[in-house]
C-alpha cells in the first residue's frame, strides 16, 4: 500500500516538476516573441511565397462568396475574383518614420500612417486609400467602386516573411471575401 502511494505521489510531483521546467523554458521564448514590431522592420523587397494550400484556401473563399450570387453571375464573379485577389509576385515597402510607400507592379502610393485618405486614379477609376500601423501590424484601407478592401501585413516571428490578410466588401458580395498571402524578404 506504501509502495501504491509512493509512486502516485511521485508521479505527481513529476507531472508538476515537468510543468514547472515547461513553463521556466517558455519564459524566455515569450518574451523573444513580444519583441516589439516596428514600422521600420517592414521595409523591404517581397516576393510572393504562397503555397498550393494557400492557393487552394483562396479559391474555396471566392467559391464560397460566389455561391451567395444568383447562377446567372457567378461564373463571372469567379474569373473577376480570382483575377483580382491573385497576389502579386513581388511588393516593395519603404517606411520611414510615419510614411509608407508601397509600390506593386510599379505602382506607387505614398501613405502617412494616422493620416486622412488619399484620392488615387487607377484604369480610369477613382478611390482613397489611408494606412495606419497598430498592434505591430500595418493596416491599409482602400475604399472606391461601390466597394471596400482592407489589407492587414503582419510580420512573422522569424522576420523574414509576413502574411498579407485581405478583406474584400463590394455591392454585388452578400458576404465579404477573406483570404491570406504570404511574402518572404528577397
Amino acid at each position: 500500500m506504501k509502495k501504491i502511494r509512493y509512486l502516485r505521489a511521485n508521479a505527481v510531483t513529476g507531472r508538476l516538476l515537468v510543468a514547472a521546467a515547461a513553463l521556466t523554458l517558455a519564459a524566455p521564448l515569450a518574451s523573444a516573441r513580444a519583441k516589439k514590431v516596428s514600422p521600420a522592420d517592414f521595409t523591404g523587397t517581397w516576393k510572393h511565397a504562397g503555397s498550393m494550400k494557400e492557393k487552394r484556401a483562396r479559391r474555396r473563399a471566392i467559391d464560397g462568396v460566389v455561391q451567395t450570387l444568383p447562377v446567372v453571375m457567378r461564373g463571372r464573379a469567379r474569373r473577376q475574383l480570382a483575377a483580382r485577389t491573385t497576389p502579386p509576385s513581388e511588393l516593395k515597402l519603404k517606411v520611414t518614420g510615419d510614411r509608407i510607400v508601397l509600390t506593386v507592379g510599379g505602382h506607387t502610393v505614398v501613405l502617412r500612417f494616422g493620416a486622412k485618405p488619399i484620392t488615387v486614379k487607377q484604369k480610369g477609376e477613382e478611390g482613397t486609400v489611408k494606412a495606419r500601423f497598430k498592434a505591430g501590424r500595418i493596416v491599409v484601407v482602400s475604399k472606391g467602386g461601390g466597394g471596400r478592401i482592407v489589407t492587414r501585413y503582419r510580420l512573422l516571428r522569424d522576420g523574414k516573411r509576413f502574411r498579407m490578410k485581405v478583406r474584400i466588401k463590394a455591392s454585388p458580395l452578400r458576404v465579404p471575401l477573406v483570404f491570406k498571402a504570404t511574402y518572404q524578404r528577397k
